[in-house]
C-alpha cells in the first residue's frame, strides 16, 4: 500500500473509534500536572513503571506469537520496547522488581495474559502503544524541562524510535491497513485499542489520588 491511508481502512477506523478516549487521556488532570511539573516527579516515575509492566507483558506475548501470520506482517524487533523503559527506571533510581501493579494495571495485565494468543487483541493494544510515540519526543522534552532533569535518562523511553519514528509509524499503519481481518477480529482490535486507552486513563486516575493531584 502507498503512503496514503484510505478512509475506511483499519488505521483510520481505529483513529475514529478511539478519538474520544484519546482526547480524554490528553485532557486528564494528571497528564496536565505532569506536563507542568505541578505533580511530584514520583508520579511520573510511577506512571513509567506501570507502563513498563504492560510493555513487558506485551513484549512477551508478541514474542510468543511472532510467527502468527498477521503479527509476522506487522511486528518488528523495535516494537519490543520494555528494555529501554526498564533502563529508564533503573537510571532514575527505581527497582523494576519492586514495582507493584495498580488495580487498573493488574486488570489490564490479566487481559493480556488471558488473551495472549489472540492476535487481534495484541494488534489493538500495539496500535495504541505505537500511536503514543507520535508525541513522545515532545512530551519527554516538556517533562524534562518541567522537572529540571539534567539529562534524558527518565524520558528517553518516550521517544523509542528516535529520528526513525515517522517512517516506522508510516510502515506500521500501512502494514495494519493491509491486514486481512474478519469482522470479529476487526471488532476485537477496536475493543483492545479502546481498552488500552481506558487502562492509561485508569492509571492516571489512581495516581492522582495517590499523589494528591486535584482538578485545576
Amino acid at each position: 500500500m502507498g503512503a496514503d491511508i484510505l478512509p475506511g481502512s483499519l488505521p483510520m477506523e481505529l483513529r475514529r473509534a478511539t478519538r474520544d478516549l484519546h482526547a480524554a487521556a490528553e485532557a486528564h488532570r494528571g497528564h496536565a500536572a505532569l506536563l507542568t511539573g505541578s505533580a511530584p516527579m514520583a508520579m511520573y516515575l510511577d506512571q513509567s513503571a506501570q507502563t513498563w509492566l504492560v510493555q513487558r507483558a506485551m513484549d512477551m506475548a508478541l514474542t510468543a506469537q511472532r510467527t502468527h501470520p498477521q503479527l509476522a506482517a506487522l511486528v518488528r524487533d523495535y516494537h519490543l520496547r520494555s528494555e529501554p523503559l526498564e533502563a529508564a527506571l533503573r537510571g532514575s533510581g527505581r527497582d523494576p522488581s519492586a514495582v507493584v501493579p495498580l488495580a487498573s494495571t493488574r486488570g489490564f495485565l490479566g487481559t493480556i495474559e488471558a488473551g495472549g494468543g489472540n492476535a487481534a487483541m495484541l494488534i489493538g493494544i500495539l496500535y495504541v502503544l505505537e500511536d503514543s510515540t507520535n508525541g513522545g519526543r515532545l512530551i519527554g522534552q516538556v517533562i524534562k524541562r518541567a522537572y529540571g532533569l539534567a539529562d534524558d535518562t527518565a524520558v528517553r523511553w518516550l521517544n523509542p524510535h528516535g529520528a526513525a519514528q515517522p517512517e516506522r509509524w508510516r510502515l506500521f499503519r500501512e502494514a495494519l491497513a493491509d491486514l486481512a481481518l474478519s469482522p470479529e477480529q476487526h471488532a476485537t482490535v477496536t475493543r483492545a485499542a479502546r481498552g488500552t486507552f481506558s487502562w492509561a486513563i485508569g492509571v492516571l486516575d489512581e495516581l492522582c489520588v495517590i499523589h494528591g493531584v486535584r482538578s485545576a
